[in-house]
């Protein structure tokens, strides 16, 4: 490694260090090879030197990894063949998407939505800060606004999908950078379906196997899109094109497993999954809450780490303190504590008995000792 001035930058140089703004948000990640493109940028922005990695001589044996290398997927070339062109968006959908992506701060979108006090103040703080640093980024909030001009429930599913991720990462403790990275792999992961054809996003019936296929390329796509953005980095872009990878090899479109698959792009597709089944679609009805804990249960270790699944349903409350629920028992309740580490079993507050009789005085279940009884539903909903 060694610093070398901007302005004596050659293209072909491979930058040895990120190179951050003041935000945190990537503007170069390490590993890019400089192109004159990019050595303009660094002029005008006036950064006086960086990093590089020095090249190892002709014959020595030495190399360097190639930038953003996955396997049998070339991702460098993937990124190099470049996106096509997209009108700007609407002014004012841009800025309904941004009130609404800031919205995901307001006090009643968070509290009780992690069951440990401590580990939900440090989101708060930490996600606040993250999601201003995005709402400020022109071309991040350019790609959200056409999410929400091509398809509303896509644009709603990110915003999910980005929020529970970000409290999967504060709770297994990344720090700023990484939450950063993290959040806006969460938001975009699904970007390339915007590129896709409206009659396939929307089609309410079975796809045909090339249908399939087509729709398959948006996770290259949304990769390709993401690489495009300036301060987007290379971790962020990989949720887009990792998300739909399985922890037992039987994802796409590289195949990757177990750990080969990064840790950003595994939890963004945990909670895609979770998102995706509790959410109606145009095809079928939302599953419940409890029936989506099951199947990422029965998912551990086949589709994602299992520990990441243990890790989602000890601190991620599906059912937040005094969320008015149903129980399969027909009884409705409110939840009086998530506190016991099963966030689809918290402990309730029984108002109403299952013939509708009022609860003069209400009692306790704990329904994690009371496996008979599951909860049905929230009847305020997941995602208000």
């Amino acid at each position: 490694m060694k610093t070398v001035r901007v302005e004596l930058l050659k293209p072909g140089d491979v930058l040895g260090r990120a190179i951050l703004s003041r935000s945190g948000l990537s503007i170069l990640e390490e590993g890019t090879v400089f192109t004159e493109a990019y050595i303009k940028r660094m002029k005008e922005l006036g950064i006086p030197s960086v990093v590089v990695r020095e090249v190892p001589k002709e014959g020595s044996g030495g190399h360097w990894d190639k930038p953003y290398d996955l396997r049998s997927v070339d991702a460098a070339d993937l990124a190099a063949e470049g996106v096509g062109t997209t009108e700007a968006p609407d002014p004012l959908i841009r800025k309904q998407a941004v009130e609404e992506l800031v919205a995901l701060t307001l006090p009643e979108k968070i509290e009780g939505r992690l069951s440990a006090p401590l580990i939900e103040d440090r989101f708060k703080r930490l996600f606040r800060g993250i999601i201003c640093d995005i709402s400020s980024h022109t071309k991040l909030v350019d790609q959200l606004a056409f999410m929400l001009q091509c398809d509303r429930r896509l644009f709603n599913h990110s915003l999910n999908v980005a929020k529970l991720s970000a409290m999967l990462g504060v709770s297994r403790q990344f720090d700023n950078a990484r939450l950063l990275d993290l959040t806006v792999g969460g938001l975009l992961f699904d970007i390339g379906m915007t590129r896709m054809p409206q009659s396939l996003i929307r089609a309410n019936r079975r796809l045909s196997r090339e249908e399939r296929k087509t729709l398959e390329n948006h996770a290259i796509e949304g990769y390709r899109i993401m690489m495009s953005l300036d301060g987007v980095s290379t971790d962020s872009a990989k949720c887009a094109l990792l998300h739909h990878e399985r922890y037992d090899g039987s994802g796409y479109p590289v195949r990757m497993s177990g750990g080969e698959i990064p840790e950003m792009a595994q939890i963004v597709a945990m909670a895609d999954v979770f998102d995706a089944l509790t959410s109606p679609r145009y095809h079928r009805q939302a599953y419940t809450e409890n029936e989506a804990i099951e199947f990422l249960f029965g998912a551990g270790d086949r589709y994602f780490d299992a520990e990441l699944v243990r890790q989602f349903v000890r601190h991620i409350s599906l059912f937040p303190v005094s969320t008015r629920i149903k129980l399969s028992n027909g009884q409705i309740a409110e939840v009086s504590s998530n506190a016991n580490g099963f966030a689809h079993r918290p402990v309730v507050r029984v108002l109403r008995e299952a013939d509708g009789t009022r609860v003069r005085y209400p009692y306790e279940l704990d329904l994690s000792t009371k496996r008979d009884v599951v909860v049905l539903h929230s009847c305020e909903g997941l995602h208000s």
